[in-house]
């Protein structure tokens, strides 16, 4: 009976994780995207500002995009009112943090590839450190909204 429930533990899970993995791809399409629209409209200019500001922008529309996707389809949660405000608040704490820590990454690699790869594009080292951040983030954010947001 104990390894059953383990088993099924397990299964929902693994599911939960490849749901999760999905809308991840979801938002680093929309995140890649709206980066990648900033620099073609603005450029990267020549300091590292702009990168981080459009960095930021661009986690900001995918973190939203996120946090529909993982209440409704990932963790299936049905909460309103106060306990959704209470769940949307927690889902932004730990997915604000996330964001910190994908932007601070994502910035350090692009800064230092520009520094140390002159050969290559800035554009090439702003995608290379966006997609650094975005796997650093990933299990935290997974652990965060199953631990902590969207328990049952």
């Amino acid at each position: 009976m104990i390894e059953k429930m383990r088993t099924m533990n397990f299964r929902k899970t693994r599911d939960q994780f490849i749901k999760f993995f999905l809308t991840g791809l979801l938002n680093t399409v929309i995140d890649f995207s709206i980066l990648n629209l900033l620099i073609l409209l603005f450029g990267l200019g020549t300091t590292n500002l702009n990168y981080f500001i459009f960095k930021t922008t661009s986690v900001l529309f995918a973190v939203t995009n996120s946090f529909f996707w993982n209440k409704k389809w990932v963790f299936k949660t049905k909460t309103s009112g106060k306990k959704m405000k209470k769940e949307m608040g927690s889902f932004f704490l730990i997915a604000f943090i996330g964001m910190g820590l994908n932007v601070m990454v994502a910035t350090i690699v692009f800064s230092t590839l520009k520094n140390t790869l002159p050969g290559i594009t800035d554009e090439i080292h702003a995608n290379i450190g966006a997609l650094t951040g975005l796997v650093v983030v990933m299990i935290w954010d997974f652990l965060g909204y199953k631990f902590v947001v969207f328990k049952k």
